[in-house]
């Protein structure tokens, strides 16, 4: 699925679970107390726990860690203050109505009713930014977007940036190179198509200095 537009539905929400890898059902089941800052040699870490995942069988949570791509500043660019705002937020509005400040265990993302957001409004919310990124919603009859959709994203974005598999696999949180690329099907092509910039520059670079081959000697 593409990133959605700031200001769009859901936009806090879909951005966490491309950025964080997430499933859309470890994405509505996160909680305002799930997320965490810290700082690390100077540089800022926001975390969030996983509570329950395919990939952690004993049932004692992940923690998944994005460092701030920015400043303290705010910036629509950087997913990791993107999502700490977004706790920010949540916890100022529920203080402000409930007039405590026992909020943790409350939904992180809510739909517009105020209630823990669903997987149909979570897959509403992709479908939509699909379409206003011009995307078809479905291939040969089939739906293209779905519960692990935000994931393939992440993924996605990770191959084009040409980050090695071990460290996506790390992201993703997947046991092993194999059932990523199980997973993932054709994402490596993607990342191998990158490669296409650079063989034009050596081809470029190459052109004219090697000799040219005449249908004389071709013969």
């Amino acid at each position: 699925m593409p990133v959605p537009r700031a200001g769009s539905f859901l936009f806090e929400a879909l951005v966490t679970g491309i950025w964080y890898l997430l499933r859309v059902s470890e994405l509505f089941a996160l909680n305002i107390e799930d997320v965490f800052q810290k700082q690390v040699a100077g540089r800022i870490q926001v975390a969030v726990m996983v509570r329950s995942s395919k990939t952690d069988q004993e049932y004692n949570g992940e923690y998944v860690m994005r460092e701030w791509t920015c400043t303290k500043d705010p910036s629509d660019s950087c997913p990791a203050h993107i999502l700490w705002d977004q706790v920010a937020e949540r916890q100022a509005v529920l203080k402000s109505s409930l007039g405590t400040n026992n909020v943790g265990g409350a939904p992180l993302f809510v739909g517009e009713d105020g209630s823990r957001l669903t997987q149909c409004q979570v897959l509403e919310a992709s479908r939509a930014a699909a379409l206003h990124a011009g995307e078809a919603l479905e291939f040969k009859g089939h739906a293209r977007f779905g519960t692990h959709s935000m994931r393939v994203a992440g993924a996605l974005a990770a191959f084009s940036a040409g980050i090695d598999e071990n460290t996506i696999r790390a992201l993703g949180r997947w046991k092993s190179n194999d059932a990523m690329m199980r997973y993932l099907r054709g994402l490596p092509v993607v990342k191998a198509a990158v490669a296409s910039r650079a063989m034009t520059q050596a081809l470029q670079i190459a052109e004219g200095q090697a000799p040219r081959i005449s249908n004389a000697s071709q013969n």
